[in-house]
C-alpha cells in the first residue's frame, strides 16, 4: 500500500495557503493533534482507509441510497431531523457573469450574463453568532422563494468532514452534543482537520469569510468535453478571513460555546450584513475549479475531504456578485434551495451506492427541499437583523382604457428602497370592483420604511374571469418626505413579458418574486403617496401584467443613464436587458434581407409587441380574398375593360363619389400631373437628379428638342439642374409568376424601363423621354462596356412625339415598374430596416434609458409590421401573387438588390434629398414632400437633440455609456450587416451628441413622416388603375407603331383584367389607412397617450416639439391655399408616430 499521508497533509493546506496568500499566520493543527491523541500508526492507518474504493456497483448497492434518503425522510417528518441553517439573514442583488471568461463556453454561464440572485448567510447548528460553528452562503439565481435554475450550498472551510453517506449521518448524530462530537473527530483526522477548517468562531462579519463547495458537479461545457466542477464565493475586495480557530479552540473543537467574554448580541453578524447593505452594495465573487476527465483519473477527484491542487486547478472567476438590498425576514426564512436545483448544463454525478462520494449531494438535493416543506404553516416571526418604523404611502394606480385591460385578479405589490423592501401587500379592498379599465384606484398602505422607493414589483393571482391587465402607470405619494414620484410603464404584462423597469428619478419600485402568482394583463399608472413625508411618486407601467408574467420591476418614470443609477437601480437594469436579451433574439434566416426578431407569427410576439388586431393584415386578407362591396362585384362581372370611364367609375363606386379625388377622375392622362405624382403622391422618393445622361440610355437631343424650352440642350440642361431620371432596371431578370391559364391575357409583361423628367419653364415636372428596357452593353477587349449611342431597334425611346396613345401606354408601364419599386423596397424594405433598430432597442437599452424612451413608441409595433408585410406583401401567397408581375422569389430577389446597395443615411432625410440632388428648391419646384418633410425632420431632429441634451453633459458621458454603445453595435453587426462586411454605413459606436440625435431622428423620421409620405396617397393613386396599373398583362411594342396605330382596345387589352383591378383598388385602401385614429396605434407625430418622460423639462421639451408641429402645420394649410391639388399627406395631424398594423 501506498503512503498517502504526506500528500493528504500537503493537498488539505488550501485555508491555510489563503491566510499566507492575505498575511495571516495561522496554522491547522488538527492532525498534531490528532496524532497527540492517537498516535501516528492510528494516523497512518486511517489515511489508508479513507483511499480505499469500497464497491460501487450493483442494483442492491443503488437501493440502499434510496433506503437513506427515504429514512431521513421519515426522521424529519417525525421531528427526529432537524433542519440545518436555520436561522439567518437574506439579501438580493446580481450575478453577473464575467465578460472574458478563462473556461470553456458554457450555454448556462454565459459572459456578460446577468442574473436575480439571492443569498442567505447562516449558521449551520448554533443560534448563536459567536460561537464557533461553520457558516454558510446559500446562493439562489433567481429572486423567488423556492424556484430558480441554479442553487448553491457554500460553507466556510475547504475540507469537508463526510466524504459518503455513512459518515455525513455519523456527524449529524455527532452535533447533538459537545461529548459525541469530540468522540465523533477522533473517529478519523480529517474529520478533525475538516471541522478545524471550517469552523468560525465570531468573525467580524459574514462578508469576509471564504465559502466552499465540496461537491463535484458535472460541467458539460460546448465542446462536449467531459469536466467537473467546484465552486467557491470570496469577498470581491479579498478582505483577510476572520474567526479562524486559534490553538487553544483547535484543541477543543468541539466546545462551540460562546466564549465568556464575549458580550456581542446573538445576532450581531445579521445585524452587521444589514448595516453593511444600509452603507454600501456587498460584493462578492464567484469562482470555480474545473476538472478536464482523463482515462484512469482517480477515485479521490470525488471526495469531499480532497481538494484539488490550486496548482493544477486554479480558481477562476466565474461571476461578480453583488447584493444590494436586504430581504424581510420571514421572507428569508422560507427560502428553499436544493442542491439538485441546477441547468442540463452543469448536473449532479449519480452515486452507484452509499459509500460513493457523490452520495451526499445526492441525499442531501432529495432531503434538504423534503425538510424545507416541513415548516408550520405560520412560524413564529424571527427577529430581524434591523428594526425599521412603519410608514404610510398613498398608491395611486391608472389602469389603461384599451379593451379588457382591467382584471379581478388581486394584485400584490412591493415597494424597495435603497437597501430594503417591504413584505408582499395586497392592494385588494374588500367590496370593490378595483383595476378596472379607465379606473384611477386610490390605496392607502402602510409597511416597513424604506426610505426612498427605488422600485415597486407587482404580481398577482388568477382569480376571477378577468386575469390580464393593463397598466399605464403608478404615483406613489410620500407625504412625510414631500415628494411625488411617477413610475411610467405603457406596457402589456403577461406570461411572457419581461421585468418591467419604472423609474421616477432615484427611485424605483420592483415586482418581487415573492408575491403571489397571478394572471393579470394590466395596463396602468401607479401612484404612491407616502402622507407622512408629503411625498408623491408616479410609477408609469403601460403594460400587460398576468398571472404568468415574471416579475415586475417598476422604476420611477425619470430617465437616466446607468451610470447616475443608485446600485440597486444598475442591478434592476442589468436584469432587465438579461430578461429582454433572452425573450428578444435575432434570427438570421433570409439571406440578403436585414436580420429580424426570431418569431413566426403575430402571436409569438411578446405580449407588449402584439396589437389587439393586424387591421393592415385583416385588410390585407380581405382584398386578396376579393372582399368588395357586391355592387363593385357586379360591375366587375366582365374581365376586360372597355374604356377608362369604366375604371373611372369602379373607383366611384368603391371609394364613394366624394371620397375620389379630382386627378383621379379628370386630369391623371396629362403629364403634368404625371410629374406631380411622381413628385407628391405615394413615391416620391423615386427620382434623382440626372446630372449627364446615362450612357445605356441613348436619349438623343434632337429627339427631345420639341421639349426642351429654354434652347438649350440635354447636357447644359442636366448642368442647369432642370433633368431627372427614374432607374427602375434592377427590375430586369426577376422571376416571374407562371399564368393562371395558358392563354395570353393571363401572362405578365413588365419592364425595367428608365426615364427622364424635365422641369420646365411653367416650373412643373414632367416626363420627356421613356425606355422601357435597360440597354444591353458590349464588352470589349479591354474589358470596358460600350454603350450604343442611339436607342436599339427592338427597344425605342418613347416621348411626348409620339402618338397619344403610344405615349399612354409608356407612361403606365413605367408606373407599373415603380410601383412593384414604391410597394416593395420604398415601403417594405424600407420598414424591414426599422426592425433592427427595434430588437437592438429592446435588448440594449433599459426602460429608463433617454434614447429607449423617445424610441419605444415609433418601434413597439415594428414587429408585427414587419410579420404583416412578410405575409401579405412578400411572400407567397400574398395579394401581389395576383396583382404583380413576380413571384415571391422575384419580389424578395428585388428587396435584395436593393438591400445590397442600402446606406444607412438613405434615412436621413436631408442627406438622402442632398445625395440624390434633390434638395435645390429654385431648380426643382413644387417638390413638396421635400418641403415638408424638412420641415418635420428639423421639428424631430431638435427634439431629439434637446432631450438627449438633458442627459448628457458631454461626449464622454456618450462614449462611456454601454447601453447606447452597445445598442448601435448590435444594430449594425447583428442586424444589418450579418451577412458579410459589407458597409451599410452605420458607425461602430457614437461619438457625439448630434450623431445620436441625427441617429434617432432618423429611426423617428422613418416610421412616422416616411411612412405618411409613401402610403397616405395609396388609394388616390392606385384606386384608378390606368393611372397606375400594378401590372400590364400585354408586352410592350418592340418598335414605334405608326401614328394612330395604337387604339384605346390595345391598351385595354395590356391593363389588368377587372378581378385583378379590384384587388389592386382594396389593397391600396388598406395600405392607405394610416390608422391615426385607431386606439391600437396612439395617436399622431408627437403626440403620446403614454407618458415616458415624467420630468418637468423633458415636459417641456415636448410641448416645445408639439407648438412646432402645429406651426408647420399652419405654414403647410397657407401654402396649399394657392395649389389647385394641396399637399395634405404630410400634415403633422395626418403623419402617424409609428407604421399602423
Amino acid at each position: 500500500m501506498r503512503d498517502c499521508t504526506d500528500d493528504m497533509i500537503k493537498i488539505n493546506m488550501t485555508t491555510q495557503w489563503e491566510c499566507e496568500k492575505a498575511g495571516q499566520n495561522w496554522t491547522n493543527h488538527a492532525f498534531a493533534l490528532y496524532k497527540q491523541k492517537m498516535g501516528d500508526g492510528v494516523f497512518k492507518e486511517k489515511f489508508e482507509e479513507l483511499f480505499q474504493v469500497p464497491s460501487l456497483e450493483g442494483f442492491a448497492a443503488k437501493s440502499k441510497v434510496e433506503n437513506q434518503i427515504t429514512k431521513m425522510k421519515l426522521l424529519a417528518f417525525f421531528g427526529s431531523l432537524r433542519k440545518s441553517h436555520a436561522h439567518g439573514v437574506g439579501g438580493v442583488g446580481t450575478a453577473r457573469i464575467v465578460s472574458d471568461p478563462g473556461f470553456p463556453d458554457h450555454e448556462f454561464f454565459k459572459p456578460g450574463r446577468a442574473f436575480p440572485v439571492r443569498i442567505y448567510h447562516s449558521n449551520a447548528i448554533m443560534a448563536d453568532d459567536a460561537s464557533a460553528d461553520r457558516r454558510g452562503a446559500f446562493l439562489k439565481f433567481s429572486d423567488e422563494d423556492i424556484e430558480s435554475p441554479l442553487d448553491m450550498e457554500l460553507v466556510t472551510g475547504s475540507v469537508d468532514t463526510c466524504w459518503d453517506i455513512p459518515t455525513l449521518t455519523g456527524f449529524m448524530k455527532a452535533q447533538r452534543t459537545n461529548p459525541a462530537l469530540k468522540d465523533f473527530c477522533f473517529e478519523h483526522p480529517i474529520i478533525y482537520y475538516g471541522l478545524v477548517d471550517s469552523l468560525r468562531r465570531a468573525p467580524d462579519s459574514y462578508t469576509d469569510l471564504r465559502y466552499y463547495g465540496h461537491h463535484v458537479f458535472h460541467f458539460r461545457a460546448k465542446d462536449a468535453k467531459e469536466r467537473f466542477v467546484k465552486f467557491r464565493l470570496v469577498p470581491a475586495d479579498g478582505h483577510p478571513e476572520s474567526g479562524l480557530l486559534d490553538f487553544d479552540d483547535q484543541r477543543i473543537v468541539w466546545r462551540r460555546e460562546r466564549l465568556p467574554d464575549e458580550f456581542r448580541p446573538q445576532t450581531y453578524l445579521r445585524t452587521e450584513f444589514a448595516e453593511r447593505l444600509k452603507k454600501k452594495p456587498i460584493n462578492y465573487t464567484l469562482q470555480l475549479q474545473l476538472h478536464e476527465w482523463e482515462e484512469n483519473d482517480p477515485y479521490e477527484i470525488f471526495n469531499p475531504v480532497r481538494v484539488w491542487d490550486p496548482d493544477t486547478h486554479p480558481w477562476i472567476d466565474l461571476a461578480h456578485v453583488q447584493i444590494t438590498t436586504l430581504l424581510p425576514q420571514d421572507i428569508t426564512e422560507r427560502m428553499i434551495f436544493n442542491l439538485g436545483t441546477q441547468p442540463e448544463s452543469l448536473g449532479l454525478v449519480e452515486p452507484k451506492s452509499i459509500y460513493d462520494h457523490s452520495s451526499v449531494p445526492y441525499l442531501k438535493a432529495k432531503v434538504n427541499p423534503f425538510m424545507s416543506k416541513l415548516q408550520p404553516i405560520n412560524p413564529p416571526n424571527p427577529e430581524p437583523p434591523v428594526q425599521l418604523d412603519r410608514h404610510k404611502y398613498t398608491l395611486e394606480i391608472h389602469t389603461g382604457r384599451t379593451k379588457g385591460s382591467g382584471t379581478d385578479s388581486t394584485i400584490t405589490v412591493i415597494l424597495v428602497g435603497a437597501w430594503a423592501r417591504t413584505h408582499p401587500i395586497k392592494l385588494d379592498q374588500a367590496f370593490m370592483n378595483n383595476f378596472e379599465a379607465g379606473n384611477v384606484d386610490i390605496l392607502d398602505i402602510e409597511a416597513v420604511d424604506v426610505g426612498e422607493i427605488q422600485a415597486m414589483t407587482l404580481s398577482t393571482d388568477s382569480r376571477g374571469v378577468k386575469s390580464d391587465w393593463y397598466v399605464d402607470s403608478i404615483f406613489v405619494v410620500d407625504r412625510q418626505r414631500g415628494r411625488r414620484q411617477e413610475f411610467p410603464v405603457y406596457r402589456w404584462i403577461t406570461d411572457r413579458s419581461d421585468p418591467i423597469t419604472l423609474r421616477s428619478g432615484n427611485g424605483t419600485s420592483v415586482c418581487p418574486s415573492v408575491c403571489l402568482c397571478v394572471c393579470v394583463c394590466v395596463f396602468f399608472v401607479c401612484l404612491c403617496v407616502d402622507r407622512q413625508r408629503g411625498r408623491r411618486q408616479e410609477f408609469p407601467v403601460y403594460r400587460w401584467i398576468t398571472d404568468r408574467s415574471d416579475p415586475i420591476t417598476l422604476r420611477s418614470g425619470n430617465a437616466s443613464l446607468m451610470s447616475h443609477d443608485s446600485p440597486v437601480l444598475k442591478g434592476l437594469r442589468e436584469l432587465e436587458l438579461e430578461k429582454r436579451r433572452e425573450r428578444y433574439q435575432w434570427a438570421h434566416d433570409e439571406k440578403g434581407f436585414p436580420a429580424h426578431l426570431a418569431v413566426k407569427t403575430l402571436n409569438d410576439l411578446p405580449r407588449d409587441n402584439r396589437v389587439t388586431q393586424s387591421l393592415k393584415g385583416r385588410d390585407l386578407r380581405n382584398a386578396n380574398k376579393n372582399g368588395i362591396p357586391l355592387r363593385v362585384k357586379f360591375n366587375s362581372a366582365f374581365r376586360r375593360w372597355e374604356k377608362f370611364d369604366d375604371c373611372e367609375n369602379l373607383c366611384k363606386v368603391a371609394l364613394g363619389e366624394e371620397n375620389v379625388r379630382e386627378f383621379a377622375t379628370d386630369i391623371w392622362r396629362t403629364d403634368f400631373e404625371f410629374g406631380r405624382q411622381i413628385l407628391n403622391e405615394c413615391h416620391p422618393s423615386t427620382i434623382t437628379r440626372c446630372k449627364m445622361i446615362p450612357p445605356n440610355f441613348p436619349v438623343q437631343d434632337e429627339t427631345l428638342r420639341p421639349q426642351l424650352e429654354r434652347g438649350m440642350n440635354l447636357k447644359q440642361e442636366a448642368t442647369s439642374g432642370r433633368l431627372y431620371l427614374m432607374d427602375c432596371s434592377l427590375l430586369d431578370g426577376l422571376s416571374l409568376r407562371k399564368p393562371d391559364h395558358q392563354d395570353d391575357e393571363n401572362e405578365f409583361h413588365p419592364t425595367a424601363p428608365m426615364a427622364l423628367f424635365y422641369v420646365n419653364g411653367k416650373k412643373e415636372f414632367v416626363p420627356i423621354a421613356i425606355q422601357l428596357y435597360p440597354q444591353v452593353g458590349r464588352l470589349m477587349p479591354s474589358g470596358r462596356l460600350m454603350w450604343d449611342d442611339k436607342p436599339g431597334p427592338e427597344n425605342p425611346i418613347w416621348t411626348p412625339m409620339d402618338s397619344d396613345f403610344d405615349w399612354i401606354l409608356a407612361k403606365m408601364y413605367l408606373r407599373s415598374a415603380d410601383a412593384q419599386i414604391h410597394q416593395l423596397v420604398s415601403n417594405c424594405l424600407t420598414q424591414l430596416v426599422m426592425e433592427p433598430f427595434a430588437v437592438s432597442t429592446y435588448r440594449n437599452l433599459s426602460a429608463a434609458h433617454p434614447v429607449y424612451k423617445l424610441l419605444v413608441p415609433h418601434v413597439r409595433k415594428v414587429f408585427a409590421h414587419s410579420l404583416v408585410l412578410k405575409e401579405h406583401v412578400i411572400g407567397e401567397g400574398s395579394i401581389l401573387d395576383d396583382i404583380s408581375p413576380y413571384d415571391a422569389d422575384g419580389r424578395k430577389d428585388l428587396i435584395r438588390r436593393y438591400y445590397a446597395n442600402f446606406k444607412f443615411k438613405m434615412l436621413n432625410f436631408p442627406a438622402m434629398l442632398a445625395e440624390k440632388g434633390l434638395d435645390d428648391k429654385e431648380a426643382l419646384p413644387g417638390y413638396y414632400y421635400r418641403d415638408d418633410g424638412l420641415l418635420l425632420w428639423e421639428a424631430i431632429s431638435r427634439y431629439t437633440g434637446d432631450i438627449l441634451k438633458l442627459f448628457y453633459d458631454d461626449t464622454v458621458a456618450l462614449r462611456d455609456d454601454l447601453e447606447v454603445q452597445n445598442w448601435i453595435r448590435d444594430v449594425k453587426q447583428q442586424g444589418l450587416q450579418w451577412e458579410d462586411e459589407s458597409d451599410k454605413g452605420l458607425p461602430d459606436g457614437v461619438r457625439t451628441i448630434r450623431e445620436l440625435a441625427d441617429i434617432v431622428t432618423s429611426v423617428i423620421f422613418t416610421c412616422s413622416v416616411h411612412y405618411a409620405g409613401h402610403n397616405a396617397a395609396q388609394q388616390d393613386v392606385y384606386s384608378l388603375v390606368p393611372n397606375a396599373p400594378m401590372n400590364m398583362r400585354r408586352a410592350p411594342p418592340k418598335r414605334k407603331p405608326r401614328k394612330g396605330e395604337t387604339e384605346m382596345e390595345d391598351i385595354m387589352d395590356a391593363l389588368p383584367d377587372r378581378q385583378a383591378s379590384c384587388k389592386q383598388l382594396n389593397m391600396a385602401i388598406a395600405l392607405s389607412n394610416l390608422g391615426i385614429d385607431e386606439e391600437e396605434d396612439g395617436g399622431c407625430l408627437g403626440h403620446f397617450s403614454d407618458r415616458y418622460f415624467t420630468e418637468d423639462r423633458a415636459q417641456g421639451i415636448l410641448g416645445e416639439f408639439q407648438q412646432n408641429l402645429q406651426q408647420i402645420a399652419e405654414t403647410i394649410r397657407r401654402r396649399n391655399e394657392a395649389l389647385d391639388v394641396p399637399y395634405t399627406h404630410l400634415l403633422p395631424e395626418k403623419v402617424p408616430k409609428a407604421f399602423r398594423v
